[in-house]
């Protein structure tokens, strides 16, 4: 096992209306206190039903990359 990539995934899904959260994430620590990170977040809902919740939020489905540093 490698202590310095770390792997994150979940689901959200929603069982009385149409509709799923899905994401994932990728970091890689190359040096003590450094970490590289890339991940994303969809969401997907019933284009039929704008009032479901998940049709709401796909405006805020999202790819994001970052270095992170801690002191």
């Amino acid at each position: 096992m490698d202590d310095r990539l770390e792997v994150k995934g979940n689901v959200m899904m929603n069982l009385d209306e149409k509709g799923q959260m899905l994401g994932a994430s990728l970091a890689y620590s190359p040096w003590i206190n450094w970490k590289v990170e890339a991940g994303f977040t969809i969401f997907t809902g019933d284009k039929n039903d704008l009032e479901n919740k998940f049709t709401l939020m796909e405006d805020f489905s999202n790819t994001r990359v970052g270095i992170i540093y801690n002191f």
